[in-house]
């Protein structure tokens, strides 16, 4: 009955938790009091029936003020006024309460002192500590008054009889406090309830939490030691790039970056292998981790497209990763040297568009190669091969380049026994300012400066002597000697350096005549084979052509003598 009361008379509802649980309480209150008004009403009827005229003091008129006074409390709380109907509820029974005692029972009786004790408290709950404080202070006042006029013998304390309104006090009373009771309690059970939740939410949150830092612990030394590795990685790319840029030769570099791969990244082996002229095998070249001396010493090697990873990269030109060396199927090629081998990857050395070998990383631990790793080993493979190439390139040039200097050390050497050839004492001689030609045997010091190549300096009869050898594009063509009295100064290097740059422009100097020499001896040749030519194509006779052809010739190589033959051609089978 009293759940079906609580629906037909609803609490308004707020989203203030505090103030719902205030405006329910009002509600129960209102309900108990008027429930309360209405049985004091029918036990004053049934009791006394209806009177004739209606007493402003009487329980019915008390009754039916409640009544309607408890309608307008539930008018005003349905519209939200729930402070303003709390303090007119307090109010209307501090005032019922106070006239009661004052008027009609004095401060003798329990009930009085009890139910201010109620209101008071149910002013703490209604409205707070303010409104407890209040109540309490209007409480004590109407204690003071009902002790002074009842000292005074204003107010004397009615018989022991009981009336309809000291069943409503009654009823009231222990209706507030077991409602107070059941709040108080409930409220407790709440709290209860909450605190119990908020500790079962608060150990699921730190236990979250708990797990949350074990993650993000994890995941900060995870990303810890991924930057270190990116971080490793990029220095090592650094450093490869140094090198290749710094070595122009192929086993430094190929030595240098094997090692920095085999130590920065802790690998169980690094090697390199480079395709033969063939194209069928790859040659292991140079490599870093057990076995490396045996593998070198046999010349390993695998076939192209074969059965390796190795093999498989160079075919397609593309990078082999194998993960799992047991459980993967992709190809493999174990060796008994490297048994330890988990996971392998092997990038092609890619130059201008020819793969021109292979670079092969293996570990001893399983999926040792993520895609940030590969990513860094395929940029130090693409140095690695760039710089292989501009080794080779080089190489290839400083070869052509020795080969050209050679042939055109030859060409010159040629070229100065055709000058010289006919004057091989060519040579001149400056004492007592004058210049002789130069005759009879070298001597000792310019023998020795013409076949090393290298000044000699020697003290001779008296003299400082200084010879130094004369070049002309890398040929010793000659040799200039100095002297000087032993009774000056010996042969300072300023003035060695002096005579060193001075004879290095003279080898120009000779250089550009015999050049000029041989241009202008050229030039000679094909005017005169011209001259000839067109004498010999002025006839169209056979008899005149070779006439004209014998008599031009001699006169212009002023031939003493000179015959022409013909014969009859041979047939041939």
């Amino acid at each position: 009955m009293w759940s079906r009361i609580k629906r037909n008379w609803p609490a308004p509802v707020f989203e203030d938790e505090a103030l719902a649980r205030t405006a329910r309480l009002l509600n129960v209150t209102l309900l108990l009091i008027l429930g309360a008004s209405v049985m004091m009403l029918i036990v004053t009827l049934w009791l006394g029936g209806l009177p004739a005229a209606l007493d402003i003091a009487s329980p019915i008129s008390t009754a039916l003020i409640i009544i309607i006074a408890v309608g307008g409390f539930f008018v005003l709380a349905h519209y939200g006024r729930i402070w303003l109907t709390s303090v007119l509820l307090l109010l209307m029974l501090w005032f019922l309460t106070t006239a009661w005692i004052v008027g009609r029972i004095g401060i003798t009786t329990s009930n009085s002192i009890l139910t201010l004790a109620v209101i008071v408290v149910l002013s703490g709950l209604l409205l707070g500590g303010r409104g407890a404080i209040v109540f309490t202070l209007l409480g004590s006042l109407t204690v003071l008054t009902g002790y002074t006029l009842q000292s005074m013998g204003y107010l004397a304390p009615r018989s022991a009889s009981v009336s309809p309104m000291d069943l409503f006090f009654l009823i009231t009373q222990l209706g507030l406090i077991g409602l107070l009771l059941r709040y108080a309690t409930n409220s407790i059970t709440d709290a209860v309830q909450r605190a119990q939740t908020h500790a079962q939410a608060q150990r699921q949150v730190n236990r979250e939490l708990t797990a949350l830092r074990a993650t993000l612990e994890r995941r900060i030394a995870e990303r810890t030691r991924d930057l270190e590795r990116q971080t490793t990685q990029l220095q090592l790319a650094a450093q490869v790039g140094r090198v290749a840029t710094s070595t122009l030769d192929a086993e430094q570099l190929l030595s240098e970056v094997t090692n920095l791969l085999y130590d920065r990244l802790d690998l169980y082996h690094v090697s390199f292998f480079e395709t033969d002229p063939t194209g069928r095998w790859a040659i292991y070249r140079t490599g870093a981790g057990p076995g490396v001396e045996d593998l070198a010493q046999a010349r390993f090697r695998l076939e192209i497209g074969g059965n390796s990873l190795i093999g498989q990269c160079i075919a397609h030109s593309r990078l082999r990763v194998n993960q799992d060396i047991g459980l993967d199927d992709r190809p493999h090629q174990p060796h008994p040297l490297l048994p330890d081998t988990r996971s392998e990857a092997a990038f092609p050395l890619i130059a201008r568009g020819q793969v021109i070998g292979a670079m092969d990383v293996q570990s001893d631990r399983p999926q040792a190669f993520d895609q940030k790793t590969i990513a860094s080993l395929q940029t130090i493979a693409d140095q690695v091969a760039i710089a292989l190439d501009n080794a080779r390139l080089l190489r290839e040039s400083q070869q052509a380049l020795e080969a050209t200097r050679l042939a055109y050390g030859e060409l010159t050497r040629q070229a100065w026994n055709d000058l010289l050839r006919g004057r091989s004492d060519w040579g001149y001689r400056y004492t007592y300012r004058a210049v002789d030609p130069m005759t009879g045997d070298w001597s000792p010091e310019m023998l020795q400066a013409l076949e090393s190549g290298q000044r000699v300096q020697r003290e001779v009869s008296g003299e400082a002597v200084l010879a130094i050898p004369l070049r002309v594009r890398d040929q010793t063509v000659g040799v200039l000697s100095f002297y000087k009295p032993l009774d000056e100064a010996a042969w300072m290097p300023d003035e060695i350096a002096a005579l060193e740059r001075i004879i290095q422009q003279m080898g120009m100097a000779l250089e550009s005549a015999q050049f000029y020499e041989e241009s202008q001896q050229r030039a000679w040749r094909e005017r005169i084979a011209r001259e000839v030519t067109a004498r010999m194509r002025e006839s169209l006779d056979v008899d005149m052509v070779l006439r004209t052809s014998l008599q031009e010739i001699r006169q212009t190589l002023g031939l003493e003598s000179m015959t022409i033959r013909l014969i009859e051609p041979t047939e041939q089978a």
